[in-house]
């Protein structure tokens, strides 16, 4: 883990995978990938002081990246639930927030009050906050799904992108295009974390065409050599 909470626990922490940080009681400290596993929220979830809140922060585009999103609000409902969560409950532990191009899931073990969350609206909608979460407030059928406890692996294998909650074993989470669409995804979107597989992608290309060039023709051109002088 690339968290360290003091002995005493924390009443707030932020990771935001954006600027590779992770924020204990307004501390600023190193952070890392790592923190955006199923067992990194658990350990999170641990350190915080009752009412404590986990707010993670990862790039968002409507219209074309939404798989970190999906991801994020699915890591959230399989943690929480390991938690001692109920499945009915879950859209009260759970508020996404976006801004721009950026998306900033909060969560917390014990379910925000109906006036905690009323209060926080009258402060957001303000400031510009366009809320895509909340106790009152459903996004698509996506998130409601994964929101009810009842995603399963048939449904997260019907999706477009792999959204599966990212775990210690498998922990892959800025990686959510699957291998079929990689050749759609455009590699100079700021937003695109896939970039580095269609590069991979393309050098495989490049060295296959090499042993292609250098190493097959110049053998098949020799054994017609042979033959012919045969």
């Amino acid at each position: 883990m690339s968290i360290r909470v003091n002995a005493r626990s924390a009443q707030h922490i932020n990771h935001s995978s954006i600027d590779h940080h992770v924020q204990i009681d307004g501390e600023l400290r190193p952070g890392g990938a790592d923190t955006t596993t199923s067992a990194a929220w658990d350990d999170v979830y641990r350190s915080l002081k009752p009412g404590g809140l986990l707010s993670v922060s990862r790039w968002y585009d409507p219209a074309i990246h939404r798989g970190e999103f999906y991801r994020l609000v699915a890591i959230a409902a399989s943690a929480l639930q390991r938690k001692g969560v109920p499945a009915a409950e879950l859209a009260q532990h759970v508020v996404a927030l976006n801004v721009g191009n950026i998306v900033t899931v909060i969560t917390r073990p014990d379910a925000f009050t109906n006036a905690q969350w009323q209060g926080a609206r009258t402060r957001l909608l303000p400031q510009g906050f366009k809320i895509l979460l909340g106790p009152d407030v459903g996004f698509d059928t996506v998130t409601s799904t994964l929101m009810s406890g009842k995603a399963g692996a048939a449904f997260f294998a019907s999706l477009p992108e792999n959204v599966t909650p990212s775990t210690d074993d498998n922990p892959f989470f800025f990686y959510t295009t699957r291998f079929g669409n990689l050749g759609r995804s455009s590699p100079t979107a700021p937003t695109n974390n896939n970039a580095a597989i269609n590069v991979t992608l393309l050098l495989m290309m490049v060295s296959l065409c090499a042993c292609v060039y250098y190493i097959i023709t110049p053998l098949l051109v020799s054994r017609g050599g042979c033959r012919c002088r045969c």
